[in-house]
């Protein structure tokens, strides 16, 4: 049994894109890597948005899907060969719009393009198996976004540990909020647990490796580097020159109830000081929001989404001590965003792109 497997991820700058995905299918190669030794798999960092690994469906011919490592659901899910969409050869500005791909679910089109995207072909391998168990019919809704298909099983490796007869969605159709020419993937691999699968409560990739016994336990961690830095999945135990001192453990909140990754936070500070120490000692911080006992703050562990999501008034909060405390320094630039949804506190902003709600301090 592999005590861990370990799967980089390799950032590119790929803007406009650079490089195609090959939409045919190719053979897996057998790791020849020693036991217990990680199996290292390059994926790629797409605008430091996305984070997409390599998977392999089907045999003999193993047919390659880069997805997203997604800790924010449990489901597998790639493009299927049967979808109904528009397919176009490439992907760009003018075939986006000769497409009539559109960002709202309600026109009822989606868009196929076969330079960043690959479609699962169940004909195409001897494993594959039809979903039989009550419905097969599949829908998953995101933050952004949605996709429907159906249900199927086939064997599905990973890091070059394989799980045979894997329940997974065949996406026919897809909200184009999903898709991207400038960040290439063929779906997503949720990293959350069983509870919160939407595919008839199936057992996760995770939890089928365990069970088949291709790994001692169920616990993965992911290690993000920056522009220069590696970035790994790492299944199993944490390697330990990925961080300093001991990890702190948090207990995950109704994990059987909700099978997500949320914590318990006990408040939210912000400092320009890169030491928390130091930032006490030199009272160099605002305390954004305090989170009550009656009012508890919950926080979702998510590394399927480029969003970083907080409560209006700790939103407005920040932009308050950014504009006091940054503006008058000459020898720095500030901008800040300002809302276009009032400040109830109730409501949630995020960091939208919206070039016309960005203003420089004055």
């Amino acid at each position: 049994i592999n005590a861990r497997i370990s799967i980089p991820l390799t950032q590119r700058k790929i803007s406009p894109i650079a490089y195609q995905v090959s939409n045919t299918f190719m053979l897996a190669q057998t790791s020849s890597n020693e036991p217990n030794q990680p199996i290292r798999i390059n994926i790629t960092n797409n605008l430091d948005r996305i984070y997409t690994g390599t998977i392999f469906i089907g045999t003999p011919l193993r047919q390659q899907f880069e997805v997203i490592f997604d800790t924010g659901s449990a489901d597998l899910w790639v493009f299927g060969a049967s979808h109904r969409c528009v397919i176009g050869e490439q992907c760009n500005d003018k075939t986006w719009q000769m497409n009539h791909c559109s960002s709202s679910e309600d026109d009822n089109v989606c868009c196929f393009f076969e330079d960043i995207m690959n479609a699962y072909n169940g004909s195409a391998s001897t494993s594959y198996q039809s979903y039989t168990a009550d419905s097969d019919d599949w829908h998953i809704t995101y933050g952004k976004g949605s996709a429907s298909g159906h249900l199927s099983m086939d064997s599905v490796t990973i890091g070059g540990l394989t799980a045979d007869a894997l329940v997974f969605a065949e996406a026919t159709f897809w909200s184009d909020l999903l898709i991207s020419c400038d960040e290439p993937m063929s779906g997503i691999l949720g990293f959350a647990m069983k509870a919160a699968s939407d595919a008839n409560n199936a057992d996760t990739l995770l939890e089928t490796l365990y069970t088949q016994g291709q790994i001692s336990s169920k616990i993965f961690s992911m290690s993000i580097g920056g522009v220069s830095g590696r970035s790994e999945l790492i299944i199993g135990e944490p390697d330990t020159s990925k961080y300093n001192n001991e990890i702190v453990f948090a207990s995950v909140v109704q994990p059987l109830q909700t099978g997500m990754w949320f914590t318990l936070l006990t408040g939210a500070l912000y400092s320009a000081e890169q030491n928390l120490t130091t930032a006490r000692a030199h009272n160099s911080y605002v305390f954004l929001d305090k989170c009550l006992s009656n009012e508890p703050c919950l926080a979702l562990v998510d590394t399927g989404s480029s969003y970083l999501v907080v409560p209006s008034n700790a939103y407005h909060q920040l932009l308050n001590y950014l504009e006091e405390n940054l503006a008058t320094d000459e020898d720095q630039s500030c901008f800040v965003h300002s809302s276009s949804s009032g400040s109830d506190d109730d409501e949630e902003d995020d960091d939208n792109d919206d070039d016309d709600n960005w203003n420089t301090c004055v």
